[in-house]
């Protein structure tokens, strides 16, 4: 994948950004905000991720160190990453980044299996950008909690380069 075209003016700013979080990740050892029906809950407790977004860029949203706690077998959910060009907090109604069906396989501590997942987007407006990861039941009858594993569930984005 080229970062730049031929002939295009490449700025300090865009090249300082490749490969980089352009602002720590947001971090919790604590259980997340429970998912019980098939409106999406977001995680208060995860919280949202601000960031300072550069227009044009492409940026990698990841979700990392994410164990599901499900409490019937066989449900599914759907985990999302949504993202706003500004410093509110994303809802339901906001764009999907990224996205990962999850099963619960086995219900209590033995079914907390790892869902990490990541998704790409360009930005469309320069300053502030906020992502927030939701969760929402597709089948089943139980609830879905995201758990963190030992080293801490954390949501951020990397700069991947211009469009």
């Amino acid at each position: 994948m080229a970062l730049f075209s031929a002939g295009q003016r490449v700025l300090a700013s865009q090249l300082n950004l490749l490969g980089q979080a352009p602002a720590a990740p947001v971090t919790t050892a604590s259980s997340g905000t429970v998912t019980v029906g098939a409106t999406e809950t977001r995680d208060d407790v995860l919280g949202p991720y601000q960031f300072p977004a550069v227009s044009g860029v492409r940026y990698r949203a990841i979700i990392d160190n994410l164990k599901g706690g499900g409490t019937a077998a066989n449900d599914l959910f759907a985990l999302r990453i949504r993202w706003r060009s500004d410093a509110t907090t994303p809802t339901a109604a906001d764009t999907i980044v990224a996205e990962n069906p999850w099963i619960v396989t086995v219900t209590g501590g033995g079914g907390q299996a790892g869902c990490s997942f990541a998704g790409e987007f360009v930005a469309t407006v320069t300053g502030t950008n906020t992502l927030a990861f939701l969760a929402a039941k597709s089948a089943g009858t139980g609830t879905f909690t995201p758990i963190s594993s030992a080293l801490g569930r954390q949501l951020y984005v990397i700069a991947m380069g211009t469009t």
